[in-house]
């Protein structure tokens, strides 16, 4: 099996995501199902402009600008419900385009069963919602960074970089290779330099305006497609010297579905 930079299985994400049609349609229905949200939070939060103006009028404020300052206010509102319903709907869109790219793959044996799915499900959302706050704890620990001309901006790249490649694989570590939490985390740990290496060239991509949503699913495939030569990797150490530096961590599914 041929050496793959981790760095670049973002960029062969986004060839295969091209080159793959049927992967489009996920996205469209995810995208769709944004638009939708959207909509029916402005429409929501728009029965609330009149009430907050009224309110506003009444403590002394001018009613020309409790108008605006309502408006504003169900704006903020809107986009704030529109951004955490994205947070909640995004990975469930990035784990279901991740197994579909197994499933081109053929490594159908290596997703869970739906009975399977229902045991993972609690301890996956929990895991996500402790990466989430870490995710966005670290971002936030990281912004003065920037203040370091050149050099601040490339850490701050790289640590989120890692940050971000441990998002995209933790459906492969936790629901597929059956790791905890803290696992996850020491496996990352130690396979940083492939992480960061994957991180860097996701979080890049992200920073493009305009495109970025795009290439949140294309990272989404390029993740899967790591992970496949992962998978066989390990599969091919197996039984060799030095195997017991990969099974300290719980082994994902064999080749022929066993354990």
């Amino acid at each position: 099996m041929a050496y793959a930079k981790p760095s670049s299985f973002p960029l062969r994400g986004i060839l295969f995501f091209l080159t793959h049609p049927s992967l489009w349609y996920r996205c469209i229905c995810g995208l769709f199902i944004m638009l939708l949200i959207s909509i029916a939070s402005l429409v929501g939060f728009s029965f609330a402009i009149s009430p907050t103006a009224h309110a506003l009028v009444r403590a002394n404020c001018p009613e020309g600008l409790a108008w605006v300052v309502a408006v504003i206010l169900m704006l903020i509102e809107s986009a704030l419900a529109v951004i955490i319903m994205g947070l909640i709907l995004m990975p469930f869109l990035q784990d279901a385009l991740f197994d579909q790219v197994l499933r081109l793959r053929g490594l159908e044996q290596a997703i869970l069963k739906p009975a399977e799915q229902h045991n993972m499900l609690f301890r996956a959302i929990g895991a996500g919602i402790l990466f989430g706050l870490f995710q966005v704890l670290v971002l936030l620990l990281t912004l003065p960074v920037h203040a370091i001309v050149i050099v601040g901006s490339i850490l701050v790249v790289m640590i989120n970089g890692i940050i971000l490649a441990w998002g995209y694989m933790l459906h492969y570590l936790i629901e597929l290779r059956g790791m905890s939490f803290g696992q996850s985390r020491h496996w990352v740990s130690l396979n940083r330099k492939s992480y960061m290496s994957f991180g860097t060239v996701a979080f890049l991509l992200e920073l493009i305006p305009l495109f970025n949503i795009m290439f949140m699913f294309t990272n989404a495939v390029g993740a899967a497609l790591w992970a496949e030569w992962e998978y066989h990797k390990e599969i091919k150490n197996r039984g060799q010297p030095g195997y017991e530096y990969y099974a300290a961590m719980p082994l994902p599914l064999s080749l022929d579905g066993t354990q």
